[in-house]
């Protein structure tokens, strides 16, 4: 996943681990790394919450890379040089798929 916020870009990428990249983009021709941090899982998406935070769904995965349930994050990157995962959640678990049910029968 990739978001573009401004002057920042956010890039998460997966082998084994979750690394979240900040990188500075003010100078197109010499981009600059100025914080990670690696989480096991992924996010495939990620949503601003603000100019600091970040909203990442995705899922949840062993340090050995086994993929488990889907995985919920916001991510503080208030400090750009140490950012830092302040929430998440799992739902579900390996091999038990999770759709969101939009029509669900009305109770009485």
């Amino acid at each position: 996943a990739a978001r573009f916020m401004g002057e920042r870009l956010y890039v998460v990428t997966f082998l084994q681990v979750d690394p979240l990249f900040v990188i500075d983009l003010s100078d197109a021709a010499a981009p600059t790394l100025l914080g990670q941090l690696k989480i096991p899982g992924y996010s495939d998406y990620l949503h601003p919450l603000n100019a600091s935070h970040l909203i990442g769904v995705g899922k949840d995965a062993e340090l050995s890379g086994r993929v488990l349930g889907l995985k919920l994050a916001l991510f503080d990157a208030s400090d750009v040089s140490n950012p830092r995962e302040a929430f998440t959640t799992v739902v579900g678990a390996r091999g038990r798929p999770r759709k969101p049910s939009f029509s669900r029968p009305l109770r009485r």
